[in-house]
């Protein structure tokens, strides 16, 4: 009687980045875990869903009611720094136990490893290469953007090469940048790592994003220039008011009146008042 064969288990990383994100394979034996705002993406399935920001970034109160009911229909784990009462499936994420295993050691006069988690795909990696996934596969996660994704990308290289060195199968693919790059001292090796379809997409993209930006500039403008004109009416207004009280406060017989937001400024009786303020015009402020 033969032994059973081991079953494989095989993972699938979801992030929301173009040129990727929409070759996840539909199979009943590759789980799908994903992360934040997985709802516009409409897996065919979610298995772990991955939410490692602060409550304060996420919290309804920031975005809107609709994410939290999101959260609360999925029938998966949700990892998450914590678990909360209003939020049934959330699961703490066993960070103190990951940071033993990945980290780096502080050295000999300290305890303990330093973390080197920098993004939420750095945690789900570490997760599946704890858990002794024997395949990884990654889509929609590109870590390309100069600003944010800079240093997240070096982290998650870094499980990746953990993950191919205990011999699980990494599968990446080809418009993926992750692992690639050209060989060093041989300059026209580029077009082994580049496709053109890749750099296209890259372009387009970053032209969106710029197209993006300028529209976003161009309304902080109109913003700032809205503000500095109510900035410059008010002004205008406390002036006004400062001067017309100085002038009720001069030439009034009785004791000065100060003129109140909406108040026509009057004569005592003297008709000296009205007069001086009447060579304005009388003025409702």
């Amino acid at each position: 009687m033969g032994q059973a064969k081991k079953r494989v288990k095989r993972v699938a990383l979801c992030g929301f980045a173009p040129m990727t994100r929409n070759q996840v394979p539909i199979q009943k034996d590759l789980e799908i875990w994903t992360l934040n705002e997985a709802r516009m993406m409409k897996y065919h399935r979610i298995d772990r869903l991955f939410q490692m920001h602060p409550r304060f970034d996420w919290d309804p109160d920031v975005r809107d009611q609709e994410y939290l009911s999101w959260l609360n229909a999925q029938d998966c784990p949700i990892y998450m720094w914590e678990t909360h009462h209003d939020i049934p499936n959330s699961v703490r994420y066993p960070i103190e136990e990951l940071i033993a295993k990945f980290g780096q050691p502080l050295g000999p006069e300290h305890q303990g490893n330093a973390p080197y988690f920098t993004s939420t795909f750095a945690y789900m990696l570490a997760l599946a290469i704890h858990e002794g996934y024997d395949e990884i596969h990654m889509y929609g996660i590109d870590l390309t953007s100069e600003e944010e994704y800079r240093y997240q990308r070096a982290g998650a290289e870094y499980l990746l090469g953990w993950a191919k060195a205990l011999g699980i199968r990494v599968v990446i693919p080809q418009d993926c940048p992750l692992l690639k790059g050209p060989l060093y001292g041989q300059y026209n090796d580029a077009k082994s790592v580049y496709t053109q379809n890749m750099i296209d997409q890259r372009l387009g993209l970053l032209g969106n994003q710029r197209a993006q930006l300028q529209a976003q500039l161009l309304a902080l403008d109109g913003a700032i220039q809205e503000s500095t004109n109510w900035k410059m009416v008010l002004l205008r207004d406390t002036h006004s008011n400062a001067g017309l009280e100085h002038h009720a406060s001069t030439f009034a017989g009785e004791p000065a009146q100060t003129v109140q937001a909406g108040q026509v400024v009057q004569s005592d009786g003297t008709g000296m008042a009205a007069e001086h303020v009447g060579l304005l015009e009388p003025v409702k402020v």
